[in-house]
């Protein structure tokens, strides 16, 4: 059974650079049969190990091939692009449960020494393709009893936090509500009299990973959050690690300020139309103009 080592060791987390952006538990898991140390991290979409862990561990082992995937790109955290180079579907195991066929990136050798050191004692890294997998397999075994279960109890802190904010994810994608966007912390924001501004704030900090971008409903003049003459309009956002830019609207002519975490609005999961389709309108008897995306379906925003 693979267990946070120690119940609570944490790992830096590094992109194929030197630097240190974010900090997570280190777990054992095994890629196909072979054992490897991962760090677990839910702020990536995939999940990869190193080239020099493919090359001396997997293929004398397996005897199997990359395959390409020149179509992906891979970004770290800082925006820096990963350089991997290929992938392949292998069995893993943890939590005592196989889950079979698992898409997995090899990602280059780094150049610099301290991160090939890192990389060395913790080859892999296990993304949310394989851990939503993981929480819906338990979840089958375990139902809503799941995080009072032996396996989950025994997993370690690094596990059980993962696995509740895969249960937060299941959640919104059934209703659709992400949650309140509050201005984020730190001095107020001035927003400048006849004006608009992009204000900083914060939404769901455990869907990083998967929500790119989403639907903001301003909140009612019933709540009472904004000042007076400032206006949020509802708006299809990009969100990056759970920050966000707001659009706000000072149709006054004295300028306002907005105290952190004040309510913006309110953030919900929404599709967004292909970018290559065109938007027309069609005249349909009384019923007014229709609009008519050209056939092009709406395809799911960057999740």
């Amino acid at each position: 059974m693979a267990q946070t080592l120690g119940g609570d060791s944490w790992g830096s987390h590094s992109s194929g650079t030197s630097q240190l952006i974010g900090r997570c538990p280190l777990v054992k898991a095994q890629i196909g049969g072979v054992a490897v140390t991962c760090l677990l991290d839910t702020g990536s979409m995939v999940t990869t190990i190193t080239q020099t862990f493919f090359e001396q561990q997997l293929y004398p082992h397996l005897q199997i091939g990359l395959q390409p995937c020149s179509w992906l790109t891979l970004k770290a955290a800082n925006g820096l692009e990963i350089p991997y180079l290929g992938y392949l579907e292998l069995d893993v195991h943890l939590l005592g449960r196989t889950l079979p066929r698992m898409g997995i990136l090899v990602t280059k050798n780094p150049v610099d020494s301290t991160a090939q050191s890192q990389k060395k004692s913790v080859p892999g890294l296990l993304g949310m393709n394989i851990i939503r997998n993981c929480y819906k397999e338990l979840f089958i075994d375990h139902g809503d009893a799941l995080f009072q279960s032996l396996d989950v109890q025994q997993a370690g802190r690094g596990w059980q936090q993962a696995l509740s904010e895969c249960q937060q994810l299941e959640h919104t994608l059934e209703t659709g509500k992400v949650g309140q966007v509050r201005v984020q912390q730190g001095p107020a924001v001035r927003v400048p009299a006849g004006s608009m501004k992009l204000v900083p704030a914060t939404c769901h900090q455990g869907l990083g990973a998967i929500l790119s971008s989403a639907l903001l409903e301003p909140v009612s003049f019933a709540d009472g959050q904004l000042p007076a003459n400032l206006l949020v309009p509802t708006a299809y956002l990009s969100v990056t690690g759970g920050s966000i830019q707001v659009p706000v609207i000072n149709v006054g002519n004295q300028d306002q300020w907005l105290r952190p975490k004040t309510v913006l609005g309110e953030l919900h999961m929404a599709m967004s139309p292909a970018p290559n389709s065109s938007i027309h309108f069609e005249h349909q008897q009384a019923h007014g103009e229709q609009p008519n995306t050209g056939g092009e379906k709406p395809v799911p925003g960057q999740l």
